[in-house]
């Protein structure tokens, strides 16, 4: 069973929604998380449950997600969410902006057989022992930038200036929602969306087994990072307060592609 569950790690079907239009906006939208802006231009695809907006004014691309599926959430605060741009219009992942970003933080934790209180005493007594390694969740202040000014990889604070912003929020209501900002500039040599095509790849990180014997929870596909887990005996989500889930689910990691996407001029 161990090894089904292992050999399945990061799979995911990938969807793709093609000829998705950009609504064009005569005032810049300012990058908060909230999505106070542009709820109501939403879409919801299914099969990833993303709700997703794509924008432009004369200078920027905006991007939009509305995430309430609880299992999804997790795995974007736990692992770590990519923004793929493809100025081609295809599904490159050369150019992209990581966040939040999976933790490299690590902390080991002596499990106690006192503490299994769901179980009968004497199987309690039979539970020996031993640690686990707890990761940290993902990090909100920092962002990596991938493929841009021809730099493969780049971390810096979300608040420097680099002209490009994200932010994430989490409301109770409605979710967690994403936000990005990326100047036209940073894209294509003349500045300009119009005319142009291109795509958006969405892809979360996902739960990696590494070796059942070590105890060590990673996310895969980013680096190491994660959401304060560790595994229980038999393949089964540890306990940890405000944690858990379908283990097998979040190994598998959430994929959208809208792909050729269009950008009208003002006042089309």
């Amino acid at each position: 069973m161990i090894l089904t569950i292992a050999g399945m790690a990061g799979f995911a079907a990938c969807h793709t929604i093609s000829n998705v239009s950009s609504n064009y906006r005569s005032e810049s939208i300012v990058i908060d998380g909230k999505l106070d802006e542009w709820k109501e231009d939403a879409n919801y695809d299914g099969s990833s449950e993303l709700h997703y907006s794509v924008n432009h004014d004369k200078e920027n691309l905006y991007v939009g997600l509305m995430v309430k599926d609880d299992m999804v959430q997790r795995k974007i605060l736990m692992f770590g969410l990519t923004l793929w741009v493809d100025t081609t219009g295809g599904k490159d992942q050369n150019r992209g902006i990581r966040y939040p970003i999976p933790s490299e933080k690590r902390r080991e934790v002596q499990r106690n057989p006192a503490t299994e209180s769901d179980l009968p005493e004497r199987a309690r007594r039979a539970i020996p022992n031993d640690t686990r390694t707890v990761i940290g969740p993902a990090l909100m202040d920092k962002m990596t930038l991938l493929g841009f000014n021809d730099i493969e990889e780049e971390t810096v604070s979300i608040a420097e200036n680099t002209g490009i912003e994200v932010r994430i929020q989490r409301q109770k209501t409605i979710g967690l929602t994403y936000e990005a900002k990326i100047p036209a500039d940073r894209l294509y040599a003349d500045g300009s969306l119009v005319g142009k095509e291109l795509s958006l790849g969405i892809i979360t990180g996902f739960l990696e087994l590494p070796d059942r014997s070590s105890g060590l929870l990673s996310p895969g596909g980013m680096g190491p990072g994660g959401g304060g887990m560790y595994p229980g005996r038999g393949g089964q989500m540890g306990r940890n307060p405000g944690v858990g889930g379908n283990l097998e689910e979040l190994q598998k990691s959430t994929k959208l592609w809208l792909k050729g996407i269009e950008f009208e001029g003002e006042g089309q």
